[in-house]
Order: C-alpha cells, then structure tokens, then sequence
C-alpha cells in the first residue's frame, strides 16, 4: 500500500482530533472561551458571547466533516478558513502586545506565544494537504450521481 494513498486519511484523523477535541474542551467552559475570545479586542463584547457559542460547535462540526469521506473537502476547506482565522488572530495579538490566553483549548489554555503561530500554521498545511489530495468523485450531469 502507498503512504501517498493513505496520509490524507491520517491526516484527517489527525485534524479531525484536533478540531473535535478543543471544540468539546471550549464547550466545557462556555463562560471563560468568552473572555479570552473577548480579550482579543477583535469583537464587541455580544460578539465574543456569539463566537463562544458558535465556534466550538463549527470546530465539532468540522472535525466530523473530515471523517466522512463525502465531506472531507469540505471539512478540510473549514480547517484551513478557520486555522487562518485564528493565525490572524494570534498574529494580531501579539503585535499588539496582548499578554493573553490564546483560548485554544478551552480553560486550560497557556498565553500566545510563537508555538500558536506554528500551531496555526501546521493546521492550515495539514488542511490544505488533505484538500489538495482527496480527489473529487466524478460526477455525471446527466442523472446526478457520483460516478
């Protein structure tokens, strides 16, 4: 068997742990992703409550998204949109000097520093990996049905 043929399914566990694992972490303590989304200064205060909400569940959502192979462009296309978004970030903290948890893993989260950035990063590559290589099922546009 080729690695070639097998590294975007692991690499999709991979992601797919990672994204359902802080997800699940940031639901355990809604109160505290909240405040150290909000210590960010990137969004108003009922924004910080909305992505609080939201985000964990679009993590979950995403990781399970890349375990199923219909929908792991998709998931892996999320990945890397929501990996950018939090090295925007990181990347906008620290040069504005905020000594801040990064809020990566819920409560227990450690102050952004350059292992962020490289986390960041790693995720983004790892996505777009696996969605370069998942190959797209082809499709007949006669009666709808992949091929």
């Amino acid at each position: 068997m080729n690695i070639h043929a097998w590294w975007p399914r692991i690499g999709s566990w991979i992601l797919a742990g990672i994204f359902m694992g802080t997800g699940i972490l940031k639901i355990a303590d809604p109160q505290v992703f909240a405040l150290d989304v909000a210590h960010y200064r990137l969004l108003p205060w009922w924004g910080s409550q909305l992505a609080a909400v939201v985000l964990p569940a679009w993590e979950i959502a995403t990781g399970a998204a890349l375990l199923i192979p219909r929908w792991q462009q998709a998931g892996a296309l999320t990945a890397a949109g929501l990996g950018g978004v939090f090295l925007g970030a990181v990347i906008s903290a620290l040069v504005r000097g905020l000594d801040i948890a990064c809020g990566c893993f819920g409560s227990g989260s450690h102050r952004i520093d350059a292992a962020n950035l490289a986390l960041d990063v790693f995720l983004i590559c790892l996505a777009l990996g696996i969605l370069i290589s998942v190959r797209t099922p082809n499709f007949d546009a006669s009666d709808h049905s992949p091929k």
